[in-house]
C-alpha cells in the first residue's frame, strides 16, 4: 500500500499486470492403412422348426466348435417364442480360414432337440471373408 501511494506522489501509476503462458492444443492426424487381416467373422446358421411338439418353442440357438483343435462345444440361444418356420442365429466371433461344425437346437418345456451337425470353414476371399459349406460358397461377407 506503501509503495502505491508513493508513486502516484510522484505522478507515477502501478500498472497490474498477470502473465499467462499457454500452448495451443492441435488435434492429432490420423489415417486409415489398408486392412490387410481379417481374423474374427460371424456366422449366421439358418434352421427352421418342422414342428414344435405341444407348444411353441421357448429359445432357439446353435451351438459350433472348431473340430481340429478339441475345443469345448459353444452355445448360443436366442430368447423369445417360436413356432414352425425358419430362423437364424449368429455364432459369436469365430476364426477365419478354420473350420467350424455346427448344429441347431429348439426348447420348449419338454426337450431341447436338435439338428444334424454340419461342417463348414470360414476362409477369406478377395476383399471379404467367405463362408463355405461342403465345398461351395454360401455367403459372402459384405
Amino acid at each position: 500500500m506503501q509503495l502505491q501511494e508513493d508513486l502516484v506522489k510522484n505522478n507515477m501509476h502501478l500498472l497490474n499486470v498477470i502473465v499467462i503462458d499457454y500452448t495451443v492444443a492441435s488435434p492429432p492426424n490420423v489415417e486409415t492403412s489398408a486392412v490387410d487381416t481379417i481374423r474374427y467373422v460371424q456366422v449366421e446358421v439358418y434352421g427352421d422348426v418342422d414342428s414344435t411338439g405341444s407348444q411353441d418353442l421357448d429359445s432357439v440357438g446353435l451351438e459350433y466348435y472348431y473340430p481340429d483343435d478339441n475345443t469345448d462345444t459353444v452355445s448360443v440361444a436366442k430368447g423369445g417364442t417360436f413356432g414352425t418356420g425358419a430362423f437364424s442365429v449368429l455364432t459369436d466371433s469365430v476364426l477365419v480360414d478354420t473350420s467350424l461344425v455346427v448344429r441347431v437346437w429348439g426348447l420348449n418345456s419338454a426337450a431341447k432337440n436338435f439338428g444334424a451337425w454340419d461342417t463348414l470353414s470360414t476362409a477369406v476371399a478377395g476383399t471379404g471373408a467367405a463362408l463355405s459349406v461342403d465345398g461351395r460358397t454360401v455367403n459372402t461377407a459384405k
